[in-house]
């Protein structure tokens, strides 16, 4: 990018029906409030906040959310930023956000997965779509939402950060993927195994959305 100022879009997404939880919808207009303020452009992605949901091929409002991920996707077209800031609500919000980020970086972009869970479940194990997201940004799951991934991420880019215990589909995911996970009490004391990750598989830019530490789905 040389020395040209880079263009970032901050985008306030409520979406909730991913967790079939409302309470989503606070935690982003929170995040969004408590954000500095910028010149930079925060646009909402239009979300119904009184539809009701019902499972579709095992996914809980299945419709609603492809509609809300193509739209957000439409948005970051039309800006075509250089970084996003999500003010999100459930972790599927930030499928649109990332898919977009490592297509823009040629595949380079590095993904530090700050969760408790690596949300790379499918509908044979949960109707749950929040749940699905990370397997979707590597090309698996549902492929109504995987095929809005145009350049699935590279497993070795990836790092699970702050796993807690997982179930056996997914422990299964995680090492027929390789994937480089660091767990909680791996790094109360330091970060070092981050920073050799970042090392080791020459990451140029990162991504890392932060999402809920509990221990339970």
């Amino acid at each position: 990018m040389g020395n040209e100022r880079k263009k970032t879009l901050r985008l306030l997404f409520p979406q909730w029906q991913g967790g079939c939880n409302p309470n989503y919808r606070l935690g982003s207009e929170l995040l969004a409030w408590l954000a500095p303020e910028s010149e930079q452009p925060t646009v909402r992605i239009p979300v119904n906040q009184t539809s009701k949901v019902s499972e579709e091929k095992g996914i809980m409002a299945r419709s609603q959310l492809l509609e809300q991920l193509e739209a957000t996707n439409h948005i970051i077209e039309a800006h075509k930023p250089d970084r996003i800031v999500m003010f999100g609500g459930d972790c599927l919000a930030n499928q649109a956000p990332l898919a977009y980020m490592n297509e823009r970086y040629n595949g380079e972009l590095g993904l530090l997965w700050i969760d408790a869970h690596p949300d790379v479940t499918t509908p044979k194990q949960m109707n749950n779509a929040h749940a699905m997201v990370l397997g979707h940004l590597l090309g698996e799951g549902d492929q109504a939402f995987a095929s809005q991934v145009k350049t699935p991420f590279d497993p070795k880019k990836i790092m699970l950060a702050g796993l807690e215990a997982t179930a056996r589909h997914e422990t299964e995911f995680i090492q027929r993927k390789g994937i480089k996970i660091a767990r909680t009490e791996e790094l109360e004391t330091n970060s070092n195994l981050v920073l050799d990750w970042v090392e080791e598989n020459n990451i140029k830019y990162l991504g890392s959305p932060l999402f809920n530490m509990e221990k339970t789905v």
